[in-house]
């Protein structure tokens, strides 16, 4: 599996995302503090996505709230993408949904998002190649990137299903 750090350094053309205004939402899961540093981000993010997959710990959320999307929550940049950040795996919840057992609970402001779309064979590949494109657009457009919270909506149907997945990341910007 490439690291993030040498796709970055390989990118691809620039994918250019549509923008939205996106409503704030809860969302419940678990989380993790990891960086992008020496592949670390692909590893610890793989193992809470394996840990999911293994004892469904959002599976009672996703039956309770009649949802199937499982979202990659990106927040607490300690500066941008090359620095420490905490992600989680969480699903939408309402507002005072009680949180599971070593859970927490995100708030997700609504606001301004370039979102990114893309559609392959697997997760790894679709994840590598998204997130390949939005940082070679994050560099094109430094000024626009908010680094403020940053989600990736998946559908658990798909990931169990195999074959191909769809991701669409919101990634916090500035307004013009």
């Amino acid at each position: 599996m490439l690291m993030f750090d040498q796709l970055y350094a390989t990118r691809e053309k620039t994918m250019e995302p549509k923008f939205e205004l996106l409503e704030g939402f809860c969302a419940t899961g678990k989380g993790i503090r990891t960086t992008n540093e020496n592949g670390a981000s692909a590893r610890d993010q793989g193992a809470l996505w394996a840990n999911l997959m293994q004892t469904g710990f959002l599976s009672p959320i996703l039956a309770a709230t009649g949802e199937e999307t499982v979202w990659g929550i990106y927040s607490r940049f300690e500066k941008d993408h090359t620095r420490p950040f905490d992600f989680a795996l969480a699903a939408r919840t309402p507002i005072g949904y009680p949180t599971i057992e070593s859970g927490e609970t995100i708030e997700i402001p609504g606001g301004d998002y370039a979102v990114f779309r893309l559609t392959g064979a697997s997760p790894e590949e679709v994840s590598v190649r998204v997130w390949e494109s939005i940082w070679a657009w994050s560099a094109v457009n430094p000024l626009r990137r908010a680094y403020g919270i940053d989600l990736e909506r998946w559908s658990l149907g798909e990931l169990m299903r195999g074959g191909p997945v769809s991701v669409m990341v919101y990634i916090s910007v500035r307004p013009r």
